[in-house]
């Protein structure tokens, strides 16, 4: 994390702490829908059922334009929003491209279909971060969660990427094995956790079950909670669609809080734009007007407050990292909580 960067950490957690309507920083990191197409249907996801956008690839040229568009502002992409971005055909190119420009990228990856050839890339291109979807112990809880016999060669497709960082001797992608807790796996969370923990990832993490799926009717709810733990994503980053569509949102799946269009206009116009302004100033007032309204009984609405942390753990945690095998799992888990209070990267 370079000066420039710490600066703007400062002023993101100064701003959850007043939460204004306009901020003096850019967005943080940037969600960047390569497609949304997907290969599974998860139980718990809006792609297969309830998100009735158009589906599509993004153009090269919207890519290259992007990233010359935000080119020293906004250092962290992340490679999707909602599909699987692994099924666009030039997806290394994207890569290759933004690691030549300098972007630091992560990924989240069912590895449904990936190539041997493709997996080689990510650890050649030095892709940062790949956060794989998992969500079960065995094939009959993957079918069961995400409706697909793919579970044995998900497990192969990891082990691969183990085996290739270790033979390239390198420690990208830092490898973050996932799973949402749910109806269908909460009496084999622990065994999740147990059964991988010597596989060689770097981290397990197991996060809160959303029902993307059930999402529109949550509107007629109005959640409640602790004003210190609201919402952080409007003064955090932009997610943009595979066709240019801009939202405050990762999850709004059919851009119901849509910002404009890039490059029609300018990402940082929108950062700071009234329609963002107006979701800001809503949320903090839990007023819901129509630019604000996807938010209304939304059970991500509120978390848990977010307290300032001490950046120089980001220089603490990078010296360490690449002789973390010498560390006991446990305690590293620990650091990881940690160091993601900050970053996921």
């Amino acid at each position: 994390m370079n000066l420039n960067e710490t600066i703007n950490y400062n002023l993101y957690f100064q701003a959850l702490q007043n939460r204004p309507p306009m901020v003096d920083y850019p967005p943080l990191d940037l969600y960047v829908e390569l497609t949304n197409h997907c290969n599974l249907r998860c139980r718990m996801c809006a792609n297969p059922t309830v998100m009735v956008r158009k589906r599509g690839f993004m153009e090269r040229n919207l890519f290259t334009r992007l990233l010359a568009h935000i080119q020293d502002k906004i250092r962290y992409l992340r490679l999707f929003l909602f599909g699987e971005a692994t099924l666009h055909p030039e997806f290394a190119l994207f890569l290759k491209e933004a690691k030549d420009r300098g972007f630091s990228a992560l990924l989240d990856s069912n590895l449904v279909g990936v190539s041997p050839e493709l997996l080689s890339s990510l650890v050649d291109l030095q892709l940062d971060t790949l956060r794989i979807s998992l969500d079960a112990i065995d094939n009959d809880q993957y079918r069961l969660i995400k409706g697909k016999d793919a579970y044995d060669q998900v497990m192969q497709a990891i082990q691969q990427l183990i085996d290739l960082r270790r033979k390239k001797g390198s420690v990208k992608p830092y490898l973050i094995l996932q799973c949402i807790q749910m109806p269908e796996n909460a009496s084999t969370i622990n065994s999740f956790k147990e059964i991988y923990a010597h596989l060689g990832v770097d981290f397990i993490d197991v996060v809160s079950y959303l029902n993307l799926k059930d999402r529109l009717k949550q509107n007629n709810g109005l959640a409640k909670g602790d004003p210190s733990a609201l919402c952080y994503q409007p003064w955090r980053h932009l997610a943009i669609t595979w066709d240019g569509r801009v939202t405050p949102c990762c999850q709004d799946f059919n851009c119901q809080m849509e910002l404009g269009r890039f490059p029609d206009d300018s990402l940082f116009e929108f950062w700071n734009g009234e329609k963002l302004q107006c979701i800001r100033h809503n949320l903090v007032e839990h007023s819901f007007s129509d630019s604000s309204l996807f938010c209304k009984g939304c059970n991500c609405l509120y978390g848990s407050p977010v307290d300032q942390p001490d950046l120089s753990f980001v220089t603490i945690y990078e010296v360490l990292y690449p002789h973390r095998e010498l560390i006991s799992p446990q305690a590293w888990q620990g650091i990881e909580q940690e160091r993601r209070k900050i970053s996921p990267f």
